[in-house]
């Protein structure tokens, strides 16, 4: 699913959320730019506001544990902005 930060320095930027933090009401997030699939970044849920649109193809992988690569969630972010 997409997200856009509403707090912070990254304030207006899309993400693709890799992960929910169970217990700690948190996301890990990456754009596949400053933030890449292999060090996501935290972000509290209510600094973050939830978009309707989904990366199917990124959820189906991660959902099967398959490997999700920076240049598939930049291509993501990309299309689904539009």
């Amino acid at each position: 699913m997409l997200c856009e930060s509403t707090q912070g320095r990254d304030k207006g930027s899309c993400y693709v959320i890799m992960a929910v933090c169970e217990g700690k009401r948190a996301v890990m997030v990456a754009d596949g730019r400053l933030k890449t699939v292999s060090s996501p970044k935290t972000k509290n849920l209510k600094h973050v506001s939830l978009l309707p649109l989904m990366a199917e193809d990124i959820a189906e992988r991660l959902a099967d544990g398959g490997k999700v690569y920076d240049h598939e969630v930049k291509r993501a972010i990309k299309e689904l902005r539009k």
